[in-house]
């Protein structure tokens, strides 16, 4: 009897609290689903992650801009390849996330999710007039 009677008065107590949100503002949204993702874009990131996991240089550097393509030596694409092709391989998801403006260019987010069960890597790939101007991993 008296687990019903304190029951009813902790009821009777925050019932005015239950309802006090339905006259407030509605929560603002922190997160949104990704907007509808252009054919290009993702075009070029599947493009992007393809030669990387099949070591192919020459195919990485054909959506580049010229500054790209001069500034990523074959070395430091094979530094990139030794990291992520085996993780490639053995299975992952590409997620995306968002897209940012800085500047001139379009910034377009992924998160990737291995099977190998480490840890995931943010990919950025930055696009103006439908040039690749940069692709990073972190």
């Amino acid at each position: 009897m008296k687990t019903r009677f304190l029951l009813l008065a902790l009821t009777l107590l925050f019932a005015p609290f239950a309802h006090a949100q339905d006259d407030a503002d509605p929560p603002v949204q922190t997160q949104k689903p990704p907007e509808k993702l252009a054919p290009a874009v993702r075009d070029a990131f599947n493009l992007l992650m393809t030669s990387i996991q099949d070591d192919d240089y020459t195919g990485f550097l054909v959506g580049v801009d010229d500054n790209f393509k001069a500034a990523l030596t074959k070395k430091m694409f094979d530094t990139v390849v030794a990291q992520m092709a085996p993780r490639q391989k053995n299975g992952y998801e590409a997620i995306y996330l968002e897209q940012l403006k800085r500047g001139a260019y379009t910034v377009h987010l992924w998160k990737l999710a291995f099977q190998d069960g480490g840890d995931d890597i943010l990919a950025e790939m930055s696009l103006k007039d439908g040039k690749i101007g940069g692709f990073f991993l972190r």
